[in-house]
């Protein structure tokens, strides 16, 4: 059966690193490290014309900065279409382009679980949801972006990133050492 491992929390809080480390920590599960917004960052590059970076270059000062021929960040743009197609098209438009595309027999981690209709699709799935806290991920648009707020009040597994790298990687260990054994 396939593990699916969806990972909330605020911008900046550690999403993505703690995708990265539980990749690396359990190569066993060859995970595959996916997002609802992979396709919304390939309508960013058509509209703008502007290839996003992959890696560390895909960092939360990019996503600050302008976008090109707009006079709003990066963000702002991912955001607005993401939204827009949310609400004028069908509240599951990203869900739908990246759950149709999981293989029956493969092992998922989503790093960017932030609407409840995400987290639902995700667990109806048997995927497992955890929320990552972060005492300073304050970034940005300060975290009041309905993205930032929507699973604010939703009961889930937390893991805390308080410290440095190594800190989050124990806590990590320490928590998927129980759930995926």
């Amino acid at each position: 059966m396939s593990k699916i491992i969806g990972i909330s929390g605020k911008i900046g809080s550690g999403k993505s690193e703690v995708a990265k480390i539980v990749k690396e920590l359990y190569p066993q599960f060859d995970f595959k490290i996916v997002a609802f917004a992979d396709k919304l960052r390939d309508v960013y590059e058509i509209i703008t014309n502007e290839k996003i970076p992959s890696g560390k270059d895909y960092s939360q000062e990019w996503k600050l900065d302008k976008a090109p021929y707009l006079n709003i960040s990066r963000r702002q743009v991912l955001q607005g279409v993401g939204d827009g197609l949310r609400n004028i098209i069908d509240q599951d438009i990203w869900v739908n382009a990246l759950v149709t595309s999981f293989n029956i027999g493969e092992n998922y981690i989503v790093h960017d679980v932030r609407y409840l209709n995400e987290l639902k699709r995700l667990e109806g799935l048997g995927g497992k949801i955890i929320r990552v806290i972060r005492n300073n991920n304050i970034i940005g648009n300060n975290g009041t972006h309905v993205s930032d707020l929507a699973l604010d009040d939703y009961e889930m597994d937390v893991i805390f990133n308080f410290s440095d790298l190594v800190g989050l990687k124990n806590s990590v260990k320490e928590y998927f050492d129980e759930y995926l054994f």
